[in-house]
């Protein structure tokens, strides 16, 4: 440890301290730490850090660059297509049409309107006749759901075509004609069969029940027809749905039925044998269209 000393006198010469200074003893005191000097940054030269970056870049722009990835392209929709056994509904159906029409005419073999009294309860009182009656009366009945099942495919196909309201609605008429034939048809026998009616002993009640089937059939039906084939004609205009003779036959039969009963079975073969080609037509372009990929 440093020992206090004297103060050192001032050399000759030397004025000395001012009055009130005294002097420190150096080794006493102590002695302040040097503060360091501020270190400058260094002056980057213009352009070096430009450089730089230019020299990443350029270094970077040699590497692979990974493509980008390109989004898949969204799914198409695709209109779903029924089973082709669907689009064949309407033409087995007008074939099915024309069959049960015609099982139901020639099953139906009532007495003349002008046969005696006696021969037309016979006629009911016969059960072999009553099944006849009831045949001819179902298959109506069936013939009329069948050709209502044709309109509607024909509508489908032709929706929107000039006539398309006109046809569908004589063609809807039409079919319920036949449902009322097939209803007279099976008065009588369904009655006596399964609601345990008598036969009724009025000769002439039973010809009016019996006309309500062929009276149906030989005068309004006829007009509805028309009504159904006229509008048809043109709404096939362009449709190229089916051959063009089948379009002018359906204008011709259509003229024919506005005869009504005055032709008595001619419209109504002349219609059965159109409805059948137009059912064939259909059903083989639905083939064809079915085995296309």
């Amino acid at each position: 440890m440093a020992t206090p000393t004297a103060p050192t006198p001032p050399a000759p010469g030397d004025p000395g301290p001012p009055p009130g200074v005294e002097f420190e003893d150096p080794v006493a005191a102590p002695v302040p730490a040097p503060v360091p000097a501020p270190v400058p940054a260094p002056v980057t030269a213009p352009g070096t850090a430009v450089d730089a970056v230019v020299d990443v870049l350029d270094d970077t722009s040699d590497a692979p660059v990974a493509a980008a990835p390109v989004p898949a392209a969204p799914p198409v929709p695709v209109a779903p297509r029924s089973a082709p056994a669907v689009h064949a509904v309407g033409p087995l159906s007008g074939i099915f049409f024309v069959a049960l029409f015609l099982i139901s005419f020639m099953t139906m073999n009532t007495p003349d309107g002008d046969a005696s009294n006696r021969t037309w309860t016979s006629y009911w009182e016969d059960s072999g006749n009553r099944g006849q009656g009831m045949t001819a009366s179902i298959a109506m009945l069936l013939a009329g759901v069948a050709f209502l099942w044709l309109v509607a495919a024909l509508r489908r196909r032709l929706s929107g075509a000039v006539g398309t309201d006109a046809f569908y609605a004589a063609g809807v008429a039409a079919g319920g004609l036949m449902l009322v034939a097939g209803l007279g048809a099976g008065l009588i026998p369904f009655g006596y069969e399964l609601g345990d009616t008598p036969i009724p002993d009025d000769a002439d009640l039973l010809r009016m029940i019996d006309g309500l089937y062929f009276g149906t059939v030989f005068l309004p039906l006829p007009y509805a027809l028309a009504g159904f084939l006229i509008p048809l004609f043109f709404a096939l205009r362009g449709a190229h749905l089916v051959p063009e003779w089948l379009r002018i036959a359906a204008l011709v039969v259509g003229v024919v039925a506005l005869t009504g009963p005055f032709l008595f079975v001619v419209p109504h073969v002349l219609f059965l044998l159109w409805t059948l080609a137009v059912s064939v037509t259909l059903l083989l372009r639905e083939r064809d269209v079915a085995v296309m990929p």
